[in-house]
């Protein structure tokens, strides 16, 4: 069985203020929060090459769409799949 994780994590929200929302803040940490989910993750078997951590800029709807496109061709049915944000 294989295991595969996406960590997801957005700390910088100046798009949303530039926008005109309100009241929204960065949330100092989330790199590090991330950063332990991975290791967290790893120390259950899931391996680096099928983990993948996207923070802040990278962290777009086309990245995450991509990592579940490469996932559907390797995940089969008895294989755990975990998507933290």
């Amino acid at each position: 069985r294989q295991r595969f994780a996406l960590v997801v994590g957005m700390s910088n929200y100046a798009v949303v203020r530039n926008a005109g929302v309100r009241g929204i803040t960065d949330l100092p940490g989330v790199a590090k929060d991330t950063r332990r989910v991975a290791e967290t993750l790893a120390g259950l078997g899931f391996a680096p090459e099928r983990t993948t951590v996207l923070n802040d800029a990278q962290a777009t709807g086309g990245a995450v769409r991509g990592v579940l496109k490469r996932w559907a061709g390797q995940v089969g049915p008895d294989d755990q799949v975990v998507l933290f944000f």
